[in-house]
């Protein structure tokens, strides 16, 4: 069996990066052969996985003309996951899938801009196979924003969860009074409610 990955970034701390890589080790921990392409090589750290490609070039087209020739080497892909779901005109297979991982409408406040976004969200998604890392996330693209799809399918954020439960019995030391939340600093993730 033979998986790919297609994301934009590995180095960032972000929800959809840190999912890609721990997918990408999963798939490698059951003896499958997976690859990784990642469209922009991290300036911080250093990567020795000839596993991991990064696509070379500057621009979007070179970048995908990269991707296309590095795909027709490696030959079938049982599986193909893509998060830069604008790369996906370079892929010489349509058997990929769309993974998706924010509630579009949330971000839409009205007015011109929100028109020409959801016209956007609509040409991304139209009749496309998706993975959401919620039934939410996927029914704000059917439901709400009324697009199209050809299958939906929810995959849950891959997390170690024997790690999660030992980490969980160790003792914290924490001086004086603190609010624990979890996520990006972000609007969307109303840390302020929490406050």
């Amino acid at each position: 069996m033979q998986v790919g990955l297609l994301i934009n970034k590995i180095d960032t701390h972000g929800g959809i990066q840190k999912n890609y890589r721990l997918l990408y080790e999963l798939f490698k921990s059951k003896g499958i052969d997976v690859y990784l392409f990642v469209l922009y090589k991290p300036k911080l750290i250093e990567v020795n996985d000839p596993h991991i490609i990064f696509l070379k070039g500057f621009t979007h087209i070179e970048k995908g003309a990269y991707l296309n020739y590095k795909l027709k080497k490696l030959g079938k892909f049982d599986l193909f996951l893509v998060n830069a779901e604008y790369m996906k005109k370079y892929l010489p297979f349509n058997n990929y899938f769309i993974t998706v991982h924010n509630t579009w409408s949330s971000k839409l406040k009205g007015g011109l801009s929100s028109w020409v976004k959801k016209r956007k969200l609509r040409l991304k998604y139209l009749n496309e196979d998706l993975i959401g890392i919620s039934q939410n996330v996927l029914d704000d693209i059917t439901d709400v924003l009324h697009i199209p799809i050809k299958s939906k399918t929810v995959i849950h954020a891959p997390h170690d969860i024997k790690n999660v439960h030992k980490l969980s019995n160790e003792p914290i030391e924490i001086k004086g009074a603190y609010i624990l939340g979890l996520g990006g600093l972000q609007k969307r993730k109303q840390f302020d409610m929490l406050i």
